[in-house]
């Protein structure tokens, strides 16, 4: 049976316990409330509402930045600020109460200083709602936006009366329809398009029932919002309806009980995100998982997961041929990759001191107990994880501590890697949601959907390599490109350019290797988003990536381009290794070549 079916199997035993309550999740809100406007009717209940609120998701274990009458440029500015200090969050939620607008089908959310003399002044004045919940969206896991901005407006009514003809002025009032939201986001509104609302009393009522509701134990967002739908609607004979739109990659709870049921939700969430990190087998997804749930139930199984994974990778950068990691004898890991691994854990003296000892009670010879970790402590631990199931590395890795009762700083977990896997393969997009909060990249799987590719993040950019196992022709692959929301691969710095030939140097896939009588081995890879104009002198003319960006940056290969076999006009990753080297091109230098025809295999970047 594979390792994975193992531990799912296990994971299934497990089901019948009583599930350990998770850690808190990261949550943060933005709310803002204007009231004060300078040009437009005053609004009485904006700043009650946000107060009312923040209190509510503090309750909640948000994180609240609080603020009233901003303008575009303060609004602008704090939520940029916002979303740097909070980025990577498991909930993010924004609340704006106030004055908005809609033009040609985009709603605004209108600063207190707005005067909206023409429809040139919308993009100044006014903060494009699109804008913020694509942002909330890519800076966390799940983007809550609640938007109470459809009050009775004389500044709207005069901009409309200016901008559309008399017989469309009922359509644009209130605020528009939205068509779709990206993944992972829910988009609530505080009335139905087209509808007007009023201010009465001290609170609206779209915020009181949102806080009357939002911490119901036990019951997920979605349904959360029904409620609120349902009250408002009632309380005002259907002349209110909020609506709201969800693409949620799973059920989202902000107050779980502390009875059974919510510790059975809590259990299942857990489970659903390590299972799927377990099948996508993945370095990448497992660290996510145990990021999100330091002190997770599946915490233990996902460190010994992370250790046979690590183990693997280990392996591999030190040209050892494996086949079961498990099997191996002591492996020869050199002390300097060892000791890398341990300070990305955080490993201490005094860890490795508890570490030596517990291992000298249970009979290994460790040496002087010393909290250095020289030859003798790495046979030692090495003989304990083989006798414990553990891959043999001779690190002390999280699984091999946690074996031994040495319990290391939570704080110290190491960073997520930026490549997804090794090797090329198959991913589902719905599966993959659970694990990673991207937009981008679930788009991108759907649109690669039966295609095997590897992926990885540099510089807020996402880079997917493919496996097309045909070739395409330029305008072909331009727009396979475009249709997974990116386009062919532009390498514009040393550091870009390193990153990606590290994504795809450990699968032979990607590679087409050949011999050289007088350079030796070689492989030619990836097609790059370089292309030779037509009609430009050879060998070295008219090249330009499909960006239209400048050529600045240049890797050719010594010799090229050359224009060898004639009509050479795309550009492809060479690499040129030592008569001897391997496969996984471990110490061979990227560099480019011209070719007259693309590979079959390309990169894709999404911007």
């Amino acid at each position: 049976m594979p390792r994975n079916s193992l531990v799912l199997a296990g994971i299934f035993l497990l089901s019948f316990l009583l599930p350990a309550k998770a850690q808190t999740e990261t949550r943060a809100a933005f709310l803002v409330g204007n009231a004060a406007y300078e040009f437009t009717d005053a609004l009485d209940t904006p700043t009650h509402d946000v107060e009312l609120l923040a209190g509510v998701l503090e309750d909640l274990g948000f994180e609240t930045h609080q603020y009233t009458n901003l303008t575009r440029k303060e609004t602008a500015s704090e939520l940029t600020y916002f979303l740097d200090e909070t980025k990577g969050a498991d909930v993010l939620l924004f609340y704006f109460g106030g004055h908005g607008i809609q033009f040609e089908g985009r709603n605004y959310l209108v600063g207190i200083d707005a005067q909206l003399d023409t429809e040139f002044d919308i993009e100044a004045e006014a903060l494009a709602l699109d804008r913020v919940v694509e942002r909330f969206e890519r800076a966390s896991r799940t983007a809550l936006v609640f938007v109470d901005a459809s009050r009775e407006n004389s500044l709207a009514d005069q901009f409309y009366e200016q901008t559309y003809p008399a017989t469309r002025l009922d359509l644009a009032r209130g605020l528009a329809a939205v068509d779709s939201i990206p993944a992972g986001t829910l988009l609530a509104f505080s009335a139905s398009p087209g509808q007007v609302v009023s201010d009465d009393g001290q609170n609206a009522l779209f915020a009181e029932a949102l806080a009357q509701h939002l911490p119901t134990p036990d019951i997920d967002i979605s349904s959360v919002l029904k409620r609120v739908v349902f009250e408002v609607q009632a309380s005002t004979e259907s002349r209110q309806v909020p609506i709201a739109q969800e693409s949620l990659l799973q059920k989202v709870y902000l107050d779980l009980g502390s009875g059974d049921e919510g510790e059975a939700i809590d259990y299942d969430q857990q489970k659903a995100m390590f299972q799927a990190a377990l099948q996508m087998d993945s370095l990448r997804a497992l660290r996510l998982y145990t990021k999100r749930f330091p002190e997770g139930f599946f915490s233990d199984m996902a460190a010994k997961e992370l250790d046979r994974l690590q183990s693997r990778a280990l392996l591999e950068d030190i040209h050892l041929a494996i086949g079961d990691v498990d099997a191996l004898d002591r492996p020869d890991v050199p002390n300097a990759i060892a000791q890398g691994v341990e300070r990305s854990l955080g490993v201490s003296s005094d860890d490795v001191k508890e570490a030596q000892a517990d291992l000298a009670r249970l009979g290994y010879s460790v040496g002087p107990v010393d909290g250095v970790i020289g030859p003798r402590t790495r046979s030692a631990i090495a003989g304990f994880q083989s006798d414990t199931g553990l891959p043999p590395s001779g690190i002390l890795t999280a699984a091999t501590a946690t074996a031994l009762g040495v319990h290391l700083a939570r704080s110290n977990i190491p960073a997520v890697p930026t490549y997804s896997s090794r090797i090329a393969q198959r991913y589902d997009a719905d599966q993959v949601g659970l694990v990673e909060s991207d937009a981008r990249l679930l788009h991108a799987l759907r649109a690669l959907n039966g295609y095997d590719l590897t992926y990885g993040f540099f510089e807020n950019h996402i880079y997917v390599a493919v496996n097309l196992w045909t070739q395409l022709d330029w305008d072909d692959a331009v727009e396979f490109a475009k249709r997974a929301g990116g386009h062919l691969v532009t390498l514009t710095s040393a550091a870009e350019n390193s990153f990606v030939f590290d994504l795809i140097r450990h699968d032979e896939n990607f590679w087409t290797f050949w011999e050289d009588p007088e350079s030796g081995p070689g492989a030619t890879g990836p097609t790059l988003g370089l292309v030779q104009e037509e009609g430009s002198r050879e060998p070295g003319g008219g090249w330009t990536w499909v960006t239209s960006e400048e050529l600045e940056f240049q890797n050719w290969r010594k010799g090229q381009p050359n224009n060898h076999n004639g009509m050479d006009f795309v550009a492809t990753y060479m690499v040129m290794g030592e008569a001897g080297t391997d496969r996984e091109l471990i110490g061979w230098e990227p560099s480019w070549a011209d070719q007259p025809v693309l590979s079959k295999t390309l990169i894709i970047e999404i911007e």
